[in-house]
């Protein structure tokens, strides 16, 4: 079997565009060749395709055996030249579908969609009373990045010296709540690295909440910049390496209301590299994936002091930060596993 993935994301940074990688090598894991495509600049691509040569890429498709859209983010711009290439397709459709903030309409419009994947139990009852379409969960695939040794070094504070953010920088983040933490002195030494930096939330919410952004937060000069982003964030090894190793705790607060997907790609990357994870309290209600104390440590992301709490509470315990770590990687390595999520991916699209 061949399948081909289109990637849609609207970011070159993300969990969109990081689940194409990491989806091609779950099934090269079980012998499935699957291959990236897109008519943009994304982190990971085989192939991309300009939009003014749709018979090319209509063509191209249709020589493998499933199309899979990874994603429902259209750009306006492009949207009605897309729907015009893939109703051109005569291969069976999948879709990918993450959350919920990604509209059901492109479904009706894009036909013989035969099935639905998402990333959670929750979203699968959701998008089944949204459509006729099956719909079917696995969890995120997962190629891990370091090895062994670096994952199982123990929690050192003489070692890793810096707390972290990996997400963009976007509203569903929380970072007014974190930056308030670190200026209050409860998150020693932190730094962002982002991929994107979404500049209306800049404006509009984290320049009106923190003090140190300012008025005008893209000036060169201000000070946030200059004290609190680490750099850019891109999708290599090395930078993994570079921004993991100096690293002991990540924070990220994520939360789309109803979204319950099981995971996300920055929290697997901490598991990956060893770092406990702080996530929103919000996060997992019904799942019961991420569970407090034991593989993660939960904050309220509306509160600042809540997350530095949160912080204190893995600084001055080792043994629960040893704890988060050993768990973090078990889970990594069981649940999230190529093979696991492979053979569930390959016997999906084998049965259309």
């Amino acid at each position: 079997m061949r399948v081909v993935m289109f990637t849609t994301g609207r970011f070159a940074y993300g969990g969109v565009v990081t689940y194409s990688y990491h989806f091609q090598k779950a099934l090269e894991s079980v012998g499935v060749e699957c291959e990236l495509i897109s008519h943009k600049d994304r982190c990971v691509l085989d192939k991309k395709f300009p939009l003014r040569y749709p018979e090319q890429i209509v063509s191209y498709i249709n020589g493998f055996d499933v199309l899979v859209i990874n994603g429902c983010f259209f750009e306006k711009e492009n949207i009605d030249r897309l729907y015009s290439i893939f109703e051109k397709v005569r291969i069976p459709i999948v879709v990918i579908k993450h959350d919920p903030a990604e509209k059901m309409e492109v479904l009706e419009k894009i036909k013989d969609v035969k099935l639905i994947i998402t990333i959670s139990k929750q979203n699968k009852k959701k998008f089944s009373r949204e459509t006729t379409i099956p719909v079917e969960y696995t969890y995120h695939p997962y190629k891990r990045w370091s090895n062994s040794i670096r994952n199982q070094r123990k929690f050192d504070l003489g070692i890793k010296k810096e707390i972290i953010s990996t997400s963009r920088m976007d509203f569903d983040k929380y970072y007014e709540s974190i930056l308030l933490a670190a200026e209050s002195g409860n998150i020693p030494n932190y730094k962002i690295y982002t991929g994107y930096v979404h500049r209306p939330y800049i404006y509009f919410k984290l320049s009106k909440k923190v003090p140190i952004v300012g008025s005008d937060p893209f000036t060169p000069d201000k000070g946030w910049r200059r004290k609190y982003l680490g750099g850019a964030f891109k999708f290599t090894k090395q930078d993994y390496r570079r921004v993991y190793d100096h690293a002991k705790i990540l924070i990220d607060m994520s939360y789309i209301k109803g979204d319950g997907g099981r995971s996300q790609y920055t929290w697997l990357e901490a598991q990956d590299y060893g770092l406990p994870v702080i996530i929103s309290e919000r996060w997992d209600p019904k799942e019961i994936y991420w569970k407090d104390g034991k593989n993660c440590v939960v904050a309220n992301p509306d509160s600042p002091q809540s997350i530095g709490s949160a912080v204190k509470r893995l600084l001055d315990d080792k043994d629960l930060c040893n704890k988060i770590i050993a768990n973090g990687y078990r889970n990594l390595k069981k649940k999230h596993s190529l093979k696991r999520v492979g053979h569930k991916l390959k016997f999906l699209l084998s049965n259309l």
